[in-house]
């Protein structure tokens, strides 16, 4: 995964809410610095804002209008970025994961054809992600990390849907249950690197 998965997750997303297509490119705002251990800091709910204001600096054409589009996107980013690596969204001790054990190989062994990984992304994007509203996206999203982190307390799960709300002036009180996605898609990624 890379980039344009994001960017094609951000853009289906887009189209199911409603959003201009030019929000997608929030899709890939965490990762504007890409620093040494950037996922320790950066891909956490607390840090929103602060890659808001540093995007929207480097970015001046990007749309900056509703942030609860961004809040979607950036949400999507973490969503994706478990099955890659580790993402430490609720603290440096806490990592949300879901690695299929095939990616993990095909990353010490080599190449593969990323057009045809992103043509099978976006079919699972579009069966298996049909929330009702953005609220219930994030706040899903933010249920499903839970779930892939060891030792996660209520507690963590409340204060990143907090910051969330904040962030978007949003409630996050409804839920779309990711499950069914993360399942989806964790068994395509393990097919595909299975085959190459």
């Amino acid at each position: 995964m890379d980039a344009t998965s994001h960017r094609l997750l951000g853009e289906y997303l887009c189209s199911h809410f409603g959003y201009p297509k030019e929000y997608a490119e929030w899709a890939v705002a965490p990762d504007i610095d890409l620093p040494f251990l950037h996922r320790f800091w950066r891909h956490r709910f607390s840090t929103f804002e602060s890659i808001y204001n540093e995007f929207a600096y480097m970015h001046p054409s990007v749309p900056k209008g509703s942030k609860i589009a961004i809040g979607v996107m950036l949400c999507s980013h973490f969503l994706l970025d478990i099955y890659n690596a580790p993402l430490f969204c609720w603290g440096v001790f806490f990592p949300a994961s879901h690695i299929p054990p095939e990616l993990l190989k095909e990353y010490l062994e080599g190449d593969y054809p990323l057009s045809e990984l992103h043509k099978e992304e976006v079919k699972c994007f579009v069966q298996h992600i049909k929330p009702k509203s953005a609220s219930a996206f994030m706040s899903g999203v933010i249920e499903l990390l839970a779930t892939h982190t060891p030792f996660i307390t209520k507690r963590r799960v409340r204060k990143a849907k907090k910051c969330v709300e904040d962030f978007c002036s949003v409630s996050l009180t409804e839920t779309y249950d990711l499950r069914e996605f993360d399942s989806a898609f964790f068994e395509m990624l393990n097919e595909f690197f299975a085959s190459h």
